[in-house]
């Protein structure tokens, strides 16, 4: 309610200790005393807080519900309250994991666009080349792709297009015989 509080609000609660916290009576519950004409002048007369949880169950937020009437949080209600934050909860950890690969990536993409030495991704499997730096498109006795070759013993010379394109994604269009 953020209105003047002496004591744990519900949301506080939930947040410090992890759990859902029930309130079915706004009126009658000690918990709700210190702002209490604040929650009935709105219209509420019971709440629920719901915790938001973390892989290791540490919480990083809470979800509050507000009801104009007492006693509607029953076990079933709660239950399926604690499920779909359950689901919100783990939708914002995917979303904020999503985000770091994200900006990881970015990061990585970054450094290696500016390192000065050439530097090539390979598939180990097919030795085929899936990406390359700058560096490695700039001439060294030859063009990029004979230095590429020669760099990985190839009997002949596939055909690689897009090395030094804006993207650098390589593609072999020809199998790769190592000798």
């Amino acid at each position: 309610m953020g209105e003047v509080s002496t004591g744990p609000e519900p949301a506080l609660v939930a947040a410090r200790e992890s759990r859902t916290v029930v309130i079915q009576d706004i009126d009658i519950d000690p918990l709700c005393a210190p702002w209490c004409d604040a929650a009935q002048q709105r219209g509420c007369r019971a709440l629920i807080a719901l915790p938001l949880l973390d892989e290791a169950g540490a919480c990083f937020g809470v979800f509050s519900l507000y009801a104009g009437r007492s006693g509607v949080f029953d076990r079933e209600e709660v239950a399926l309250l604690e499920s779909l934050v359950g689901d919100v909860a783990y939708g914002i950890r995917n979303m904020r994991m999503q985000q770091a690969m994200h900006d990881n990536h970015a990061l990585t993409q970054a450094v290696l666009d500016q390192a000065p030495d050439a530097i090539e991704l390979t598939d180990p499997k097919t030795m085929r080349f899936l990406e390359a730096n700058a560096a490695s498109c700039r001439p060294m006795k030859g063009s990029a792709p004979d230095w590429l070759c020669k760099a990985l013993n190839i009997s002949h010379q596939p055909s690689i297009t897009g090395l030094c394109g804006k993207n650098r994604k390589v593609l072999l269009s020809t199998s790769v015989r190592i000798t």
